[in-house]
C-alpha cells in the first residue's frame, strides 16, 4: 500500500512537471508568433515609409489595400492620396474611418482637403475638432489663412466658381473658343478645386469643356491631358471616356480606345460607344468582330453615310462581295456625287468589277 502510495504521488508530480514544461513552451511559441507579427508589421511600415520616401506611392499603396483592416495604414493611405491630390478619395475613406472610430490624423486631412477646395464649412466643422496641440503644422497655416479669407469676405469662392464655368460653357457653345479656354484656365488657377466630392461635376465638366476648346486649336496633346483630368476626378464620366476614345481612335491607339468606348458602353448602352467599338475593331483589322457591330449601325442609322461606309469597307476587307456590291449601291444612290465616300465607293466597285 505504502509502494502504491509512493507510484501514485510519483505520477502526479510527474504530470505537474510536464505540464509546466508545456505550458513555457505554449508561453514560448506565442512569444516567438507575437515577435513574428511584431517583425513583419514593422517590415510593412518600413516597406511604406520607404516607397513614400522614394517617391513610388503606388507601390506602397498596393501594400496598403492589403490590410483594408488596419487604422494605421488607412491613416497612411488616406496621408499618399492626399499627397497625390485624390481629394474625393481622402474624403471617402476618412469619413469611413471616423465613422469607426477617431482618428486625429484623418481629421486633420479632411480639414486641409476642405480647406483646398473652399469648402469652407466643412474645414471649420473638422478644424473645430481639433485642439492647438492635436493641430498639424500645414492645418495651422491654413486655419491662420482661412481667418484672412474671412476678413476679406471671400468665402464665396465656389458660387464665384461655378458662375465662372458657366460663363465659359456659355462661351463655347457661341464658338468663342479663346475666352472658353482663358476663363477655366483662370478658374483652375485661382481655385484649388481638384478631386472634392461638393465640386466634381464643377471641375469634371471644366476639364471636359478646355479638351474641347482646346481639339477646336487642334491642339490634341491638351485635349487629351484635360480629358484624362475629367476621368480622374470622375471616373464614370460617359462624356470624357468618348472623347478620349475619340482622341486615340485618330491617333491609331486602338487598343486604348476599345477599352474606353467598351467602359462607356457598359454605363450608358449608347449607340455612340457601341459603333466606336466597331470602328476599333476595324483599325485593328479584326473585321470579324467588327462586322456584327457595324451591321446593327447600319440598321439603327438607317441612310446615315458614314455608318453604310464603315460597314462598306468592312464587306471589302471580308471579300463578302455580293453585300459589298449592294451595299454600294445603294451609298452612290444616296452619297453627293463627286463626294469623297462617293468616289472611293465608285472606284472600289469598278476594281472588283474588273477583277471579277
Amino acid at each position: 500500500m505504502v509502494r502504491e502510495g509512493f507510484f501514485f504521488r510519483f505520477l502526479i508530480v510527474l504530470f505537474c512537471i510536464f505540464s509546466l514544461i508545456g505550458c513555457s513552451d505554449e508561453k514560448q511559441k506565442d512569444k516567438v508568433v507575437e515577435n513574428k507579427k511584431i517583425s513583419f508589421d514593422k517590415d510593412i511600415f518600413k516597406d511604406i515609409d520607404f516607397y513614400i520616401r522614394e517617391g513610388m506611392p503606388d507601390k506602397a499603396l498596393k501594400i496598403i489595400d492589403k490590410y483594408p483592416e488596419n487604422k494605421e495604414l488607412l491613416e497612411k493611405k488616406i496621408f499618399i492620396l492626399y499627397k497625390k491630390g485624390q481629394y474625393s478619395k481622402v474624403v471617402e475613406i476618412a469619413k469611413d474611418l471616423l465613422d469607426q472610430e477617431q482618428s486625429v490624423s484623418a481629421i486633420n486631412t479632411l480639414a486641409k482637403v476642405f480647406y483646398l477646395t473652399r469648402n469652407f464649412n466643412e474645414f471649420e466643422k473638422y478644424a473645430r475638432l481639433l485642439n492647438d496641440e492635436q493641430t498639424d503644422e500645414e492645418l495651422r497655416r491654413m486655419r491662420e489663412s482661412y481667418q484672412k479669407i474671412v476678413k476679406e469676405g471671400k468665402e464665396d469662392d465656389q458660387k464665384t466658381m461655378m458662375k465662372l464655368v458657366r460663363k465659359a460653357s456659355e462661351k463655347y457653345n457661341s464658338r468663342d473658343y479663346l475666352d472658353c479656354i482663358m476663363i477655366l484656365k483662370d478658374v483652375m488657377k485661382k481655385y484649388n478645386i481638384i478631386y472634392e466630392p461638393g465640386n466634381i461635376s464643377v471641375l469634371r465638366d471644366s476639364y471636359i469643356y478646355l479638351a474641347r476648346a482646346s481639339y477646336k486649336f487642334n491642339n490634341i496633346d491638351d485635349s487629351i491631358f484635360y480629358y484624362r483630368k475629367a476621368l480622374e476626378t470622375d471616373e464614370k464620366s460617359v462624356q470624357a471616356m468618348q472623347g478620349l476614345g475619340k482622341l486615340f481612335l485618330e491617333r491609331g491607339r486602338n487598343n486604348k480606345a476599345l477599352e474606353l468606348f467598351k467602359e462607356s458602353w457598359k454605363l450608358t448602352q449608347d449607340v455612340e460607344s457601341y459603333g466606336n467599338m466597331g470602328l476599333c475593331y476595324m483599325n485593328m483589322k479584326d473585321y470579324h468582330k467588327a462586322l456584327p457591330i457595324l451591321e446593327e449601325m447600319y440598321n439603327i442609322k438607317k441612310k446615315d453615310l458614314n455608318a453604310m461606309y464603315n460597314l462598306f469597307l468592312c464587306y471589302f476587307a471580308l471579300d463578302m462581295d455580293f453585300e459589298l456590291k449592294k451595299l454600294g449601291t445603294e451609298i452612290l444612290r444616296e452619297a453627293p456625287v463627286n463626294s469623297d465616300i462617293y468616289d472611293s465607293v465608285r472606284t472600289t466597285l469598278k476594281e472588283k468589277m474588273l477583277n471579277n
